[in-house]
């Protein structure tokens, strides 16, 4: 309809809107129903953050951008079709035009340069919420996976308890990119067990323990007590190329050692007959335990006697008491004096186990949940482990000028010296943190071996994370919709009250084309007004001014022949018959002279080419 707002300028903003409102449903289901990324998309993600970071934010402002312009086309239509029925001020039209172009005008009247402010402020949060609503997040994925454990189900190389018969037997052991896996740890991983137990004990913490690498070659570290359990970590979870951790629980034992000194201890170093011209010093180490049980077996020292024997307690019943009593060549006296009649006892406790693997940072975490039921091995496993401590004793007595069996107890001695201070309770905490470390070592070393050598296995679930992405964060994309919906609420609303801005008005003061037309078309009415406020000031350079009394002068829009729409003061008494002869109204202004002094070599008489040249 003529002088009406076209329906270009009432409807555009509708595929704008349905456009943003889709994004910010689908966002809305991604996020409730709690969706994540494939692994494809967390690669892609990581190897180009940059040119995502800037995909972003040009994606959340044009999505602003969107929702502001449709506010503001909503605003500047319903004003259009209120300036169609009834008269405004100037400043009104100055505010509005600040408004629908989201720009400070600080000549407006301080009440409105708040609003003003206020609102263009509001308009900043979109494209923000946007923002936050698309970006990829680093999530994680839970998933149920499977992992190998030790079954013990065939005992066949554990229950050889003769070192001689294990040698002879090849299947005993293997050698592989992943590490060496042994029925006899005592003898083919003795370097990573006496390293483990001369650190056992922390130096800055009392009755703290260290972390210590895992008995093989996967590079993963324990935090803590490694239980003896966690064999599988590394060797027979294949799951964990596309996870980054997973937690699983494993039935293990939890040795307890408690140590004191027993002066009358009935395992002693005998100095055996040797030659005065030998260096070889030989010893027998002999005697028996608290339990009644005899240990016997020979030990030597070169070129020195200060030597340190290890007599344990044989093949006993789960529920026994398991003893490991030290014995010194120099008794007290020695290097390794601390050492001498200590006496220390091991029990067991089968244990449910909580295991938490972190994948990326190589990292086992062990922690005891509850007593577990006795399994048919366990009085096997416990008594092999005590004999593997033994063995180190026995064998490693001595190598020239010392002991390594005495170096790595009176190193440990030495850490937990370092934490808490010298004495006797320092070396019996230092001797039974390397026991139980030898020991849950041992037990990891039969595990391994059992899914390594023996592949005697069973499996469990365990609960893995994987890393993911997603889009945004509730925070941000329920803000993001709730803002689409008011938006299209208000747009709504607006159409529904203005029914469809049937009434608006083709004058936009958002266009200077249509202002200047309007305003030509309107005479020198405004013109003569402001020129009476200030008979002595440009009045353009006067209107610019805050509180500006040009701001006051009420105008109105004027419905014109041929549909045009004039702008003039409101109480100038144009005619408003929609016959009414513009071009001579035009000519019978007086704002011929302003015309001619504004657009020299350019004015033509004709209304109409008037219209045209602007």
């Amino acid at each position: 309809m003529e002088g009406q707002a076209s329906t270009w300028d009432k409807f555009w903003m509708i595929p704008g809107l349905v456009f943003t409102n889709l994004v910010a449903f689908t966002l809305f289901t991604l996020t409730s129903t709690h969706w994540e990324s494939s692994l494809k998309v967390v690669n892609f993600v990581k190897t180009h953050r940059s040119a995502i970071g800037i995909v972003v934010q040009l994606i959340s402002h044009m999505l602003g951008l969107i929702l502001v312009r449709a506010l503001c086309s909503t605003i500047n239509l319903s004003a259009r079709a209120s300036f169609a029925k009834r008269s405004f001020f100037l400043d009104s039209v100055k505010f509005l035009t600040a408004i629908c172009g989201v720009h400070m005008d600080w000549a407006l009247p301080w009440s409105r340069c708040i609003t003003l402010l206020a609102f263009i402020t509001t308009t900043l949060f979109p494209a923000a919420l946007w923002a936050g609503a698309i970006t990829p997040v680093p999530s994680s994925r839970l998933s149920t996976e499977q992992i190998f454990l030790p079954a013990f189900t065939n005992r066949t190389l554990l229950n050889q308890a003769d070192i001689a018969d294990l040698l002879s037997d090849v299947d005993h052991f293997r050698n592989t990119e992943r590490g060496i896996f042994s029925y006899l740890p005592a003898t083919d991983i003795q370097g990573l067990l006496l390293n483990s137990a001369q650190d056992a004990s922390s130096r800055t913490q009392a009755g703290g323990t260290n972390s210590h690498a895992k008995l093989d070659k996967t590079g993963y570290v324990y935090t803590g007590r490694s239980y003896g359990v966690g064999a599988s970590v590394g060797l027979v979870d294949g799951f964990t190329q596309s996870v980054t951790s997973y937690t699983y629980n494993e039935t293990g034992f939890r040795a307890a050692t408690q140590c004191i000194y027993n002066d009358t201890s009935a395992f002693v170093l005998k100095k055996l007959f040797t030659p005065e011209d030998w260096t070889l010093q030989v010893f027998d180490a002999t005697g028996y335990m608290p339990n009644g049980q005899s240990s016997m077996f020979a030990a030597a020292g070169i070129a020195t006697d200060d030597i340190v024997a290890l007599g344990i307690s044989g093949w006993l019943h789960f529920n026994q008491t398991h003893y490991v009593v030290f014995a010194t060549g120099n008794g007290t006296d020695g290097r390794y004096g601390s050492l001498s009649n200590v006496q220390c006892q091991v029990t067991f406790e089968p244990t449910e186990f909580a295991i938490s693997v972190n994948v990326t940072g190589l990292s086992i975490t062990v922690h005891p949940l509850e007593p577990a039921p006795v399994p048919a091995y366990a009085s096997n496993l416990t008594s092999q482990a005590v004999n593997s401590v033994g063995d180190l004793g026995s064998t490693l007595a001595t190598t020239i000028w010392t002991s390594v069996i005495g170096d790595v107890f009176m190193n440990n001695i030495a850490n937990v010296e370092a934490a808490s201070g010298p004495g006797n309770s320092s070396n019996l905490r230092g001797v039974a943190d390397a026991v139980t470390s030898l020991i849950d070592n041992v037990f990891g070393a039969y595990s391994a071996a059992q899914l390594m050598v023996q592949n005697d296995n069973t499996t469990t679930s365990a609960e893995a994370k994987s890393d993911a992405i997603v889009f945004g964060s509730p925070a941000y994309v329920y803000p993001v919709l709730v803002v689409n919906l008011v938006t299209c609420l208000v747009y709504v609303i607006e159409v529904i009250r203005t029914r469809g801005w049937n009434h608006s008005s083709s004058f936009d003061f958002m266009n200077i084309t249509s202002v200047i037309i309007s305003t030509s078309t309107g005479g020198s009415a405004i013109a003569s007004k402001v020129q009476s406020l200030h008979p002595t000031q440009a009045s353009s350079s006067e209107a610019a001014k805050k509180n500006s009394p040009v701001g006051k002068i009420r105008v109105r829009l004027r419905k014109m022949s041929q549909g045009r729409v004039a702008l003039t003061v409101a109480n100038d008494g144009m005619a408003t018959t929609p016959n009414a002869d513009l071009a001579h109204d035009w000519q019978a202004t007086d704002s011929l002279p302003l015309l001619r002094r504004s657009m020299p070599g350019r004015y033509h008489s004709d209304q109409a080419s008037v219209i045209s040249e602007l």
